[in-house]
């Protein structure tokens, strides 16, 4: 029985998700491409993947993310899928997680994610350990405001002098929201002296610096999952 438990941790990946659907007072949740992009990419790479969420239950999905060119064919996958609906509507509850029981932690992003993930210390905790077992931490677009409470072994801010980047300021302008998030994230990684490395709007961008992977935006899924699973094969 232990053998096939611990044959599953290392094949098996944890997609965190916010539970969060409002963000002063606008209405928010998950990004659904930055949950079914990384979905179906790691199941077709050989991996298990478990959702959850901050709460646990059902995942609240942005209703932007339902509509136009953002619901992108691997969305429109994983709502005919029932195994993925099941899933999103049943999410682990993140303060049931333990990293030794996964081969690697991607966190999917949304503006939902400004709210729950922002200073979570279980989610803070899970980063940590998994990063110090070695084993890989990739975050898409608002998924990186988990990394600013962040710490590395000695202290300083898992960001100082890592090549990094994530949901940018303009972006965050383009979409009206800057004024609404807690904290804008590029300016905070700065602060926290991540070497940003920014493209332009709406550009697929994924950033690997050791067992860290950071993606720009919605657009990056595939980039930020693509460069998550170099990381795992290695």
């Amino acid at each position: 029985m232990g053998g096939k438990q611990s044959k599953r941790r290392e094949r098996t990946i944890a997609i965190v998700c916010t539970s969060a659907d409002s963000m002063d007072g606008h209405a928010t949740g998950a990004w659904l491409e930055e949950i079914a992009t990384p979905y179906y990419a790691l199941l077709d790479a050989g991996f298990a993947v478990d959702v959850v969420s901050v709460k646990g239950g059902k995942v609240p999905i942005d209703s932007a993310s339902e509509s136009g060119d953002f619901f992108t064919a691997d969305c429109q996958k994983f709502y005919d899928d029932e195994d993925a609906k099941k899933a999103l509507a049943n999410a682990k509850a993140l303060k049931g997680v333990k990293s030794g029981h996964y081969a690697g932690i991607y966190l999917a992003g949304g503006h939902g994610t400004c709210v729950d993930f922002l200073n979570n210390a279980t989610l803070t905790r899970v980063i940590e350990e998994t990063l110090a077992a070695d084993k890989p931490v990739a975050a898409d677009c608002h998924g990186p405001v988990a990394l600013l409470a962040c710490k590395k072994p000695n202290g300083d801010s898992i960001l100082k002098g890592t090549n990094a980047t994530c949901f940018t300021d303009a972006e965050e302008t383009a979409v009206g929201l800057a004024e609404k998030v807690p904290v804008l994230l590029e300016t905070e990684f700065k602060k926290l002296g991540a070497q940003f490395n920014g493209a332009a709007d709406w550009t697929p961008n994924a950033v690997t610096d050791g067992k860290l992977v950071t993606g720009q935006n919605p657009a990056s899924s595939k980039a930020c999952v693509d460069a998550f699973l170099a990381l795992l094969k290695k």
